[in-house]
C-alpha cells in the first residue's frame, strides 16, 4: 500500500439552510477543498460521495455541477458514517495505486428538524421526532454505563467538550459553549440522552 496524504479540505458551514439546496452546500465545500489542495477539478481521478437523505446519485449531481469530464463518482451510504466511509474509499483508491488523486465528499440535507437555541441565557429545544437512532445510542450508553461504570456526568462532559470545541470553529452548527448543568437540564430525548447529548 502506498502512503496517502490529505492535500486539502473544504467545508460549508454546518447548519440548517432551508433556502440552499444540497448541491450549493456541496459545491462550495468541494471548491474550497480544491483550492486548499492546489488542484483543479479535472485533476481528480475518482470521487466518493457519502450521504443518506439525498436519494440516488447525489455524487453524480455534484460532479456534473463541478464540470463533467469522465471521472468515476461512487455514492456511499453508511448511515451516520457515510462521509467517513467515502473518505475510506478515497484513501483505498490511492493507497492501492489505482488512482493518484481522489476526493471524498460528505453532504446531507435533513427534511425535518428541530433547532436548539439559546435565549436569555437558557437553552430551549424540542426533542427530535425521529428518535430511532437516539434510542439505539441510548441503549448502548446504558449498557456501557452498566458494564464499565461510566457516569452520566462523564457522558455530559463529552457534550461540554464538543460544544467548547465548536465555539472555536467558524464552520460549526452550534457555536455556543454549554455547561454540565445545561446538558443535564436539556430536554430528555431517550434516557440517559438529552438534546444536548445528541
Amino acid at each position: 500500500m502506498r502512503e496517502v496524504v490529505v492535500l486539502g479540505a473544504g467545508l460549508h458551514r454546518y447548519g440548517i439552510f432551508p433556502e440552499k439546496p444540497f448541491l450549493s452546500l456541496a459545491v462550495e465545500a468541494c471548491r474550497r477543498a480544491l483550492e486548499d489542495a492546489g488542484v483543479q477539478w479535472p485533476d481528480v481521478e475518482v470521487g466518493y460521495c457519502g450521504s443518506v437523505n439525498l436519494g440516488v446519485a447525489a455524487g453524480h449531481i455534484i460532479a456534473q455541477a463541478l464540470g463533467s469530464y469522465g471521472a468515476t463518482m461512487t455514492n456511499v451510504e453508511n448511515a451516520s458514517a457515510s462521509g467517513s466511509s467515502a473518505f475510506r474509499e478515497a484513501y483505498l483508491a490511492i493507497a492501492s495505486g489505482m488512482h493518484d488523486v481522489a476526493m471524498a465528499i460528505g453532504v446531507d440535507k435533513l427534511k425535518r428538524y428541530r433547532n436548539v437555541s439559546r435565549q436569555d441565557g437558557k437553552i430551549s429545544a424540542k426533542a427530535p421526532r425521529n428518535t430511532g437512532p437516539a434510542r439505539s445510542f441510548a441503549f448502548r450508553a446504558r449498557e456501557h454505563m452498566k458494564e464499565y461504570g461510566t457516569t452520566v456526568d462523564q457522558r455530559a462532559m463529552v457534550s461540554v467538550k464538543s460544544h467548547d470545541n465548536a465555539s472555536l470553529n467558524p464552520y460549526a452548527h452550534y457555536q455556543t459553549p454549554v455547561t454540565l448543568e445545561e446538558v443535564h437540564q436539556a430536554p430528555m430525548v431517550v434516557e440517559p440522552l438529552t438534546v444536548l447529548h445528541c
